[in-house]
């Protein structure tokens, strides 16, 4: 093969390759994507059962970092094993929803949580 012809191989293969390359990485963002509606819809739910409307769900959940057990206890800056113990046992019922065995907190709901603590001891 001459030099011209390996050059158009060479090009040709690097054009497949992007080619492929953008389909792995749209059918990455499509699944990232997916998996964060059904949360979403998920938590709508149980926001719903809890008694929240469907305005302050959405409000929730538009407007605060969601954070898991282990998020929310680093922001609070106590142990998993303190804020498991805590749940339900405090004068405030610290703001979370269990959803399949897992708590969901919001930072905004124990920002105003500690806030209201503070104030009302």
């Amino acid at each position: 093969m001459d030099k011209q012809n390996l050059k158009s191989l060479a090009i040709l293969i690097l054009s497949i390759s992007i080619v492929i390359s953008s389909i792995f990485v749209s059918n990455s963002i499509k699944g990232i994507y997916n998996n964060d509606k059904y949360l979403k819809m998920k938590t709508l739910e149980t926001l719903a059962e809890k008694g929240f409307s469907e305005l302050t769900a959405l409000e929730i959940l538009d407007e605060d970092k969601v954070l898991t057990l282990e998020e929310a206890a680093k922001y609070l800056k106590i142990s998993t094993e303190e804020l498991k113990h805590s749940i339900g046992r405090t004068k405030t019922e610290i703001p979370h929803i269990k959803m399949g065995g897992k708590y969901i907190f919001t930072e905004k709901g124990l920002y105003n949580w500690v806030k209201y603590s503070e104030y009302h001891k």
